[in-house]
């Protein structure tokens, strides 16, 4: 029976225009024919705000559907009306004022695949990438010249010019890819007690005690037909009826192995051991269904892979490889650092079936396939594979690997060109991650010209004070800092990822300016994230436009994600080895069991302290990273071998509070002390200006300028904070 009140008619009589092809703002009527009250609620603000205004998305992103509910109220009864908008993507509207040449080499007789992307300046003056099209993406040529190929910037008719250059032998550059200098291992270093890295660890750690294992294995046990346990739903991003779902528990299975190499403790390898096994049931399950190609395993049937090589858009789909690329790296995480083989087994066989389900498409698919905007999304899917391949040896894996070359992204950081603008900061991060290892499964010089480059121009003109970066997610404009601050700044996973870049790219470049980075976003983002409780709960964003407040999450979401494996990760790059001799790079409490060193932290009055103490005897030098931040001579920071059982070294690293002004306005800046970044814990509205350079007060790392108060930022949990403020030269100029 239809119902029959003026809200139920006043609903039924709704029309808001054609759905199908929106391209303007939404007239959204307030009131209903019989004088209803109509209240409008859109499901994603992004697109389409509750009072109808329209944003389409960006000419590449695909349309948007979006949900927009109607909540009509006779003040007797009220009743709801779903509406299903389609919002179209903007029209290429991109004003060119040059497109750069296109600069290449290849062999005589062998077909040369011409990038998928170019780099282009717009009329504003951005420098960024654009997608080109090639009569013959493929050409071949038979004499040693250079040849000319054109093409057009895709979507417009400028035209873009390819300069060949076609040499007798392969021109692929080579070099050295070995290690200049290995990591310690996780498994080799313990936190001591007492330091904030330390307490975070130990609150992580009570977190996964209390995770329930079988809800995080309810996607893929239901998926695949098996008994959930009677365990309950994931919720958010992994909920039953969301498309990502999946991620979370690739994410938890490197938290597991990680937090197990960090601690040792033995009933979180027991959790790894039981997921891992019940994942491996899960695959043999998915064998036994009809439609499943051999090694599938996933949170949701295998069609999402399916809809993506037809080009199906998010939302219908949400980024499969990206998840796909969690659930091998948590799987293969298990099997290195718990020695757990099924783990190997089912990142073996998971790796095989999307081996050879990519090989089967053309470069021309995939291209179009890791364009799509976030259903293409493939977070670090070369790197898993190029570790798959180191762990294996099987040539499928690295073949795969290729093919996860982005040109968008791979061509312009290879001629060292900052092309960032306008492109999504965690989507990119991982594919250089996989860049490296592409260079040290292969030693090609390109995949490391692109790791390096992009960690430089990063650092160099996309980085917060904190040593995060993106604003919304996205790189912004080089050098605009002051001009992004907002509550969506520095998005934790890429600092995550941008961690594991930078600390790749030391072992072959032991530069101390790299460590400088890695040690900024340690512990002034990463370290700051999590919240001070057993939660688990961390920042997606990290707000720097005050007065500013964390909100921590803990609803499945990326950074929730990379949020659980992090505190295990803090001693990653802390110590190198290079043969006998140790390079100590990060001030974290912590002891070295098999090199016998215990390396202590303490703050004084004038610096930090570092000791370290000798349990063994050792013929080779122990070395201090010299930081950025403090005037101390390189010499007084190495203690030569021989060195015997028993001595202790000390060195104070100076530290002086100091400015540092953003590129875009000096005026506004960041005060830092040693390593740590400083914030102001107050609710004071707009910029608060500071009336001196602050002074640390005797004993404690607390600052004051005479009238502010300032602490690390890494201290601030719940507080309202200011991290950037006004120099207080700006004070008298007004």
């Amino acid at each position: 029976m239809i119902d029959d009140f003026s809200a139920a008619r006043d609903a039924n009589a709704l029309y808001i225009g054609n759905l199908n092809t929106v391209e303007f703002d939404l007239a959204l009527p307030e009131t209903g024919t019989e004088g209803s009250k109509i209240e409008w609620h859109s499901w994603n603000t992004r697109f389409l705000s509750d009072e109808g205004k329209v944003t389409r998305p960006k000419y590449g992103m695909g349309d948007r559907k979006v949900r927009l509910t109607a909540v009509v109220d006779d003040g007797q009864h009220q009743t709801e009306r779903v509406f299903i908008v389609n919002i179209l993507e903007a029209a290429n509207d991109i004003k060119i004022r040059q497109a750069f040449p296109v600069q290449l080499s290849g062999q005589k007789g062998k077909p040369i695949r011409l990038p998928a992307a170019c780099v282009i300046e717009t009329m504003e003056g951005e420098t960024v990438a654009h997608a080109v099209t090639w009569p013959n993406s493929t050409p071949a040529f038979e004499e040693c010249r250079t040849y000319q190929e054109q093409g057009t910037v895709s979507g417009t008719s400028f035209p873009v010019e390819a300069c060949i250059e076609i040499q007798e032998q392969d021109p692929t550059a080579y070099q050295d890819a070995g290690l200049l200098r290995e990591a310690v291992p996780l498994n080799d270093i313990r936190l001591l007690e007492g330091s904030p890295f330390y307490q975070a660890q130990q609150r992580m750690l009570h977190f996964l005690l209390k995770v329930n294992d079988d809800q995080m294995l309810y996607n893929f046990r239901q998926t695949s037909g098996l008994d959930t346990k009677g365990a309950p739903a994931m919720i958010g991003w992994d909920a039953p009826e969301c498309k990502l779902r999946g991620h979370t528990t690739g994410h938890y299975l490197s938290a597991l192995a990680l937090c197990y190499a960090a601690t040792g403790e033995e009933v979180i390898r027991e959790k790894a051991v039981y997921m891992a096994r019940s994942l491996s049931a899960c695959q043999e399950a998915f064998s036994r269904l009809e439609g499943y190609r051999p090694g599938y395993l996933g949170a949701y049937p295998e069609d999402q892979f399916d809809q993506l090589e037809h080009y199906v858009r998010y939302p219908e789909i949400w980024a499969p490889y990206y998840t796909l690329h969690k659930i091998l790296a948590g799987l293969l995480d298990v099997y290195e650092w718990v020695g757990e083989e099924k783990a190997g087994e089912t990142a073996k066989k998971l790796g095989l079936w999307a081996a050879e389900r990519l090989s089967r498409l053309s470069p021309e698919q995939l291209v179009k396939m890791w364009s799509l905007y976030i259903a293409g999304e493939y977070g670090g899917m070369n790197e898993v594979m190029a570790r798959l391949y180191r762990i294996f040896g099987d040539d499928r894996f690295l073949e795969a690997a290729r093919l996860f070359d982005n040109d968008k992204l791979f061509y312009p950081m290879e001629h060292h060109i900052d092309t960032l603008s306008g492109m999504h900061g965690n989507q990119h991060i991982p594919q250089t991650i996989g860049a490296l290892a592409m260079f040290e499964a292969t030693g090609e010089k390109r995949y490391y010209e692109i790791a390096s480059f992009f960690r430089r121009a990063v650092e160099t003109a996309h980085t917060y004070a904190i040593g995060g970066t993106g604003e919304g997610e996205m790189f912004r404009t080089p050098f605009s800092i002051a001009g992004t601050l907002s509550d969506h700044t520095a998005e934790s996973c890429a600092s995550y990822n941008m961690l594991k870049l930078t600390a790749g790219l030391y072992a072959h470049d032991p530069k101390d300016l790299l460590m400088d980075a890695y040690e900024r976003t340690l512990f002034n983002h990463i370290l700051a994230a999590a919240e001070k409780s057993e939660l688990g709960r961390t920042t997606y964003f990290m707000p720097l436009k005050g007065p500013a407040r964390k909100t921590f999450d803990d609803e499945n979401s990326c950074c929730h994600g990379t949020g659980m494996e992090s505190p295990f990760r803090f001693a990653q790059a802390s110590a190198y080895r290079s043969g006998e001799d140790l390079y100590l790079t990060q001030w974290i409490p912590m002891e070295l069991i098999e090199e016998g060193v215990t390396l202590e932290v303490r703050v004084e009055e004038t610096g930090l302290r570092v000791t370290a103490r000798f349990r063994k005897d050792r013929d080779g030098s122990v070395t201090l990273r010299k930081p950025a931040w403090a005037d101390i001579n390189e010499e007084d920071l190495t203690l030569k071998g021989p060195i015997r059982a028993g001595q202790e070294w000390s060195v104070l690293l100076p530290c002086q509070t100091r400015f540092e002004p953003t590129p875009d306005d000096p005026s506004l800046g960041a005060f830092l002390w040693g390593p740590f970044v400083l914030a102001c814990p107050t609710e004071e509205k707009g910029i608060p200006v500071s009336v001196a350079c602050p002074e640390k007060r005797e004993g404690e790392l607390v600052f004051s300028d005479g009238e502010h108060t300032y602490v690390p930022f890494y201290q601030i949990d719940h507080e309202t904070y200011h991290v950037y403020v006004k120099k207080p030269e700006t004070q008298a100029k007004n």
